[in-house]
């Protein structure tokens, strides 16, 4: 079963699946960590506090700030950059 898909469509529909595959995998963990009485790490504070306030779910909450930060990402350094063509701006943020 070989299924062709268009080369223009295939990879970034394939990135974004990844995307969202990725950010529903460490949604669940940052769950399954809270409801084990594990604690939360400092990057899954904010979206703990927010699902606190809000009324979400921590794994809903988890998948929507991932997501933000992955938009702030592409504002600051553009969509199309990868890895190495975005240090220069990384250094600026991190003095923040």
């Amino acid at each position: 079963m070989d299924l062709k898909v268009h080369p223009s469509i295939d990879r970034p529909v394939r990135r974004v699946l990844l995307l969202c595959g990725g950010l529903c995998v460490m949604a669940f963990g940052v769950a399954f960590s809270i409801k084990a009485e594990l604690g939360t790490s400092p990057i899954s504070s904010v979206p703990y506090a927010t699902a606190a306030i809000s009324g979400l779910s921590v794994g809903t909450t988890t998948i929507l700030m991932n997501f933000l930060f992955v938009l702030i990402r592409s504002a600051f350094c553009g969509a199309g950059t990868t890895g190495s063509s975005c240090c220069s701006s990384r250094r600026p943020l991190s003095l923040a």
